[in-house]
């Protein structure tokens, strides 16, 4: 009976890990836009159902609305409704597909002992793949706006993110009441009088991949470049960990918070 009991609690334990572990991956998140009715190479977009639509597009496509495999160099450029090289992208684009956001000037966050030396951001606020997330979460750039096709293109209708899911995921361009993003995280801003953050070159960041930890630090695994703090550092857009909210860890016990605050 000992025995029964052992091996019950076994594949209770094995159902529960697989469970969780398919709730991961993009498939299986908020960013999975393959059915969505504005996504023009999604199964009930322009692109239509079958595999090869008679527009040419390949239908149920989730990866479209924000990569494309060989349009990097010849994508839309910000501000611009008409197809160019995009020289205002990060360096590190990953091959990026999706409108970015002409705005030029954010309102960011200022507060608790954010002061101008602790920010590292360009002049108009957020870069790097923060950019990146806010070609759609600032609210300004339609959500099908991105490989050949506009707010101009005929027959498709802007949908801006405050139509998305009650606007919860719209950001708008006032951060001020957001976390910081796009600041440099170093071991000199750990080291400052009442800061409260882990030295991020040697703390853990207790981040699993593949069911494996990584062993690596802050630094490591959370900074863009190894510096800066970005949405990134957060969120993972691909839902690797299959976290709520695509947080790149969980927050049960505020976990996520406390890998890099000392609290």
């Amino acid at each position: 009976m000992k025995y029964i009991k052992i091996i019950l609690l076994i594949v209770l334990i094995v159902s529960i890990t697989e469970k969780g572990n398919a709730q991961s991956g993009i498939t299986n998140s908020l960013h999975n836009f393959s059915s969505a009715s504005w996504n023009q190479w999604g199964s009930n977009g322009l692109g239509g159902t079958s595999a090869t639509s008679t527009s040419g597009r390949i239908g149920g496509q989730i990866c479209a609305p924000c990569h494309a495999p060989h349009v990097y160099t010849s994508n839309v450029s910000p501000g611009s409704s008409v197809i160019g090289p995009m020289t205002s992208a990060p360096s590190n684009a990953p091959l990026w597909s999706h409108q970015l956001s002409a705005v030029t000037s954010y309102s960011t966050y200022s507060g608790y002992n954010m002061d101008s030396t602790a920010l590292a951001q360009a002049a108009g606020g957020p870069v790097g793949t923060s950019k990146l997330c806010l070609s759609c979460h600032d609210g300004t750039v339609s959500m099908n706006y991105y490989r050949t096709f506009s707010a101009s293109t005929s027959g498709i209708k802007p949908i801006l993110m405050s139509a998305i899911n009650g606007g919860a995921s719209n950001l708008g361009t006032d951060l001020r009441n957001d976390h910081p993003i796009s600041f440099v995280y170093d071991q000199g801003l750990s080291q400052r009088t009442n800061n409260g953050v882990y030295d991020p070159t040697s703390h853990a960041s207790g981040i699993i991949l593949g069911g494996s930890a990584t062993n690596g630090t802050i630094q490591s695994d959370l900074l863009e470049g190894g510096t800066l703090l970005q949405c990134t550092s957060c969120h993972d857009p691909h839902n690797g960990a299959g976290a709520p909210h695509m947080l790149v860890k969980s927050n049960t016990a505020s976990a996520l918070c406390l890998t890099c605050h000392n609290k």
